[in-house]
């Protein structure tokens, strides 16, 4: 019966050692975070991408005002929104609520999901899930007002 388990023992652990490798990842979390955004002023692209791949690109700021509440400009071709809006974040969430003015939707209202991260600058998804059609929000730290 000794002699059973030391078999049991021995084929574990040979079989623990065999299937433990040094070079195996075991942490496959993608290390995204906003840095902290309030007094801080952003600018770039909002880009609407469609199912046949066409896109419309609208010109975006924003101004970070604390750590909940910010003002945004979106000018396109046809249309311009300035608005007043509310945020929260949550982990690579960015949930943005702004006002609703004559029917009309503030342009970045939603769930923004942080895709990409460097010094100065940040890629935001919403819609990612959607077939249809997607947007992209590729935004640069305006440093010119930290130098103020």
């Amino acid at each position: 019966m000794m002699k059973k388990i030391n078999i049991i023992s021995m084929f574990i652990f040979v079989l623990f050692l065999v299937s433990c490798d040094k070079d195996d990842k075991v942490d496959n979390k993608i290390d995204l975070k906003f840095p902290d955004l309030k007094y801080t002023v952003w600018e770039g692209t909002k880009n609407h991408v469609y199912f046949d791949d066409t896109k419309v690109t609208d010109d975006v700021y924003i101004l970070f005002l604390s750590e909940s509440r910010g003002n945004s400009i979106v000018s396109g071709k046809t249309s311009s929104q300035q608005r007043d809006f509310e945020y929260v974040i949550n982990d690579r969430l960015l949930t943005i609520e702004g006002q609703t003015v004559n029917f009309t939707n503030h342009f970045l209202n939603g769930d923004w999901l942080l895709t990409e991260m460097g010094v100065n600058r940040m890629v935001l998804v919403k819609d990612l899930h959607n077939r249809r059609d997607k947007y992209i929000l590729e935004l640069r730290k305006n440093n010119s007002v930290d130098n103020q």
